[in-house]
């Protein structure tokens, strides 16, 4: 036994040194950034990988955490990761990522909302298997830390429910921390700063509380106020029987809403919104908020105060009256009756200055400001739920030049944030997180160059040359479905290390009128890509 846990720790320290030195790629056996856990061959979403994007090769670590994270916030303390849960509980998390409970908890009640007399079925009765799934949308929504001379303070917005009244509010509380442990001698001493209305329940024109579209997003302006986003709840005009929340000036809902954090007073910002999930203050000066759509229409929108955005009246999507259908008798759906411009922008509203159709299921955005990614600063990096990828905006002149996807993680992504060293954390509703850097290694080059050409993944298919997932050790000119050149087709032999090397450094030589012109003039080069064509197997 002594002998084959040595014989795991060795095999553990190479792959790590492997890694280290950027030898593994997809598909090769990966490990757990900050732990010697073995992750399942079968689960794609949790291993090391390269994707290769326009400006960066990027390397996706996945984190396991010991604790469930769906919602609730991250950002980071004093050089390090916290995280909240929706209930509330935190953790600060090192440079290795190992876990640190902390001894204070976000003042929101999801145990009271849980037990609440009130069904689910009832709450949101238009959703199935409710009962399990509602209590997951209760809670923390977004966690804002500001640093200032050797202290912090914790602000948090989260949902609070009144069960005498059978409604809730979004609310923000402050938490004054201290540096640089972040603990904090009095965890209770949380301030309310701010508290919406009216109180939404059952009782709101025999409506129901659809939390999902409760917003929740928190920055702090250059002046020290803080911008938070109040999703409509679902009380767009239909489900809420004519009564647009998000267009009314005495309702908090369907709005950003300043909070002046010193004298607790708190306005309407902006209005017109659905559910605007992410949140971000650039360096320019300039804030945006990314919002989810009906059933297309998910939108980026330039945050000006006093402006209208024109939800329910307009969208560039359509909504559905009820889960899993989106028809009713007149062949349109939810609120279309209302929008008369449906799939249009149309009327005196703020346009967005883009918007995805089909709907991404958009969640939060960030602005690049670090080193670390330096050819992206400035651009936007917006995640999404539904197709679980990362995009990058880059704007210009007020408008979006392009939207590029980054990486599907696999997971859906609730949250992101950049670190002062400039790595990107990616947070799902899961028990894991993904850490984002750019891979610089000779072997990211390399591979940079072939994939102009060819395809890695297994059962991918082919580019412009052929897909090369199992090429070694397989008959020369084998790929099924690649039209291979003649001379390469009269090749009698297997692709090995040395044959390889030669095609790589001659291709014509090798294999006279082959399409692939030019060959790798670095030796080490090819070595580089030779190794990397090793680890292409299944």
């Amino acid at each position: 036994m002594k002998a084959v846990v040595e014989r795991l720790r060795s095999l553990n320290t190479l792959m790590k040194l492997a890694l280290a030195a950027g030898l593994l790629a997809v598909g090769a056996i990966t490990v757990y950034v900050g732990a010697s856990t073995f992750l399942p061959r079968e689960d794609p979403s949790l291993r090391v990988s390269t994707e290769i994007t326009s400006l960066y090769n990027v390397v996706k670590k996945p984190v396991r955490l010991s604790f469930r994270s769906n919602y609730g916030g991250i950002d980071e303390l004093n050089g390090n990761l916290l995280v909240v849960d929706r209930h509330g509980e935190a953790w600060l998390l090192d440079d290795q990522f190992n876990a640190v409970k902390q001894d204070f908890q976000v003042p929101t009640n999801t145990g009271e909302y849980q037990n609440s007399a009130i069904p689910y079925a009832q709450l949101e009765p238009y959703r199935e298997n409710w009962t399990a799934r509602a209590a997951a949308r209760f809670g923390v929504r977004d966690i804002l830390v500001i640093e200032q001379a050797g202290k912090a303070t914790l602000y948090a917005a989260y949902f609070y429910w009144y069960e005498e009244d059978q409604c809730l509010t979004v609310n923000v509380a402050a938490l004054q921390l201290e540096l640089p442990g972040g603990q904090t001698a009095h965890p209770e001493s949380w301030q309310r700063l701010y508290e919406s209305a009216p109180c939404l329940g059952l009782a709101e024109d025999s409506g129901y509380i659809w939390m999902e579209d409760g917003g929740g997003r928190l920055i702090q302006l250059d002046n020290g106020q803080l911008l938070l986003t109040v999703g409509d709840f679902g009380y767009d005009g239909m489900k809420s029987q004519g009564v647009l929340r998000p267009q009314l000036d005495d309702s908090d809902y369907g709005k950003t809403m300043l909070i002046d954090p010193v004298g607790g007073t708190s306005r309407v910002y902006t209005k017109g919104h659905r559910n605007p999930q992410g949140l971000v203050l650039t360096d320019t000066g300039k804030v945006y908020a990314t919002e989810h759509g009906p059933v297309g229409g998910d939108e980026l929108n330039l945050i000006e105060e006093g402006a209208n955005y024109g939800w329910p009246l307009v969208s560039y999507g359509r909504t559905c009256i009820e889960a899993g259908s989106c028809a009713d008798d007149d062949g349109l759906s939810g609120n279309s009756r209302l929008n008369w411009t449906i799939g249009e922008h149309a009327g005196d509203y703020e346009l967005p200055i883009y918007s995805w159709v089909p709907s991404i299921g958009i969640s939060n955005v960030i602005s690049v400001r670090g080193t670390l990614f330096e050819r992206w600063k400035g651009d936007l990096l917006v995640s999404s739920l539904k197709q679980k990828t990362l995009y990058r905006v880059r704007l210009r002149d007020g408008r979006v030049v392009l939207s590029e996807p980054i990486l599907n993680v696999g997971q859906r992504i609730r949250d992101l944030i950049e670190l002062s060293d400039g790595r990107v954390i990616l947070k799902p509703d899961s028990n894991v997180l993904f850490v984002l850097e750019p891979d610089i290694s000779p072997r990211a080059n390399v591979v940079a160059q072939c994939s102009a050409c060819h395809t890695f993944t297994r059962d991918g298919d082919h580019g412009i040359g052929p897909n090369l997932w199992n090429v070694m050790d397989r008959r020369i000119a084998s790929g099924q479905g690649f039209e291979f050149s003649e001379s390469l087709q009269m090749a009698d032999s297997n692709w090995d290390r040395e044959s390889l090397r030669h095609f790589l450094g001659n291709p014509q030589a090798f294999a006279s009128g082959s399409t692939m012109a030019f060959g790798m003039q670095d030796p080490e080069e090819i070595d580089v890509a030779i190794d990397f064509l090793e680890t292409l197997v299944d």
